[in-house]
């Protein structure tokens, strides 16, 4: 599974959160993509193990100061 979460510029180290590290520490996160930082935001890319508790998951990490959102990357289909 994929997922997205988008902080300030200010943490462009997701790691560096210690809430972060041991919220997701459970389902194996690994870097799926260099840290994509526009403007003011950074994007973070994971993917995790396929029995992650997806909505529960976004909602916890929703509460922790310095995530602006996180989601779950749709599926990218190869152009018809």
């Amino acid at each position: 599974m994929e997922l997205v979460i988008q902080t300030g510029r200010e943490n462009n180290d997701l790691w560096k959160i210690p809430e972060v590290k041991t919220l997701l520490q459970p389902y194996h996160p690994v870097i799926s993509a260099d840290v994509l930082c526009l403007d003011d935001k950074c994007f973070h890319y994971l993917t995790l193990n396929d029995h992650t508790p997806v909505q529960e998951l976004i909602g916890l990490l929703m509460e922790i100061k310095g995530i602006k959102a996180a989601y779950q990357k749709p599926l990218d289909f190869p152009p018809m």
